[in-house]
């Protein structure tokens, strides 16, 4: 990165049989597999009012801080 070595703690996940179509109960299927909950959910495709909908059940569901990207949207992790 500008010119210097970065060590990368991250690991390439595949994920296998989970189609970018998915409906909502396909996804929180797959959500709940998770044995550990990340820091910080977003969701970033889908018509927005879908995105808001799925939103608010994996929250429900899972309570889980998820939230709906923005178009252009920087985030600080």
């Amino acid at each position: 990165m500008h010119g210097q070595y970065v060590h990368i703690r991250a690991r390439i996940e595949s994920l296998e049989h989970l189609s970018g179509h998915a409906d909502y109960g396909e996804i929180l299927g797959w959500l709940h597999k998770f044995q550990k909950p990340p820091g910080k959910t977003f969701l970033v495709h889908g018509e927005p009012k879908a995105a808001e909908s799925l939103r608010q059940k994996v929250a429900q569901e899972l309570q889980w801080d998820v939230s709906v990207g923005s178009y252009l949207q920087k985030v600080q992790l």
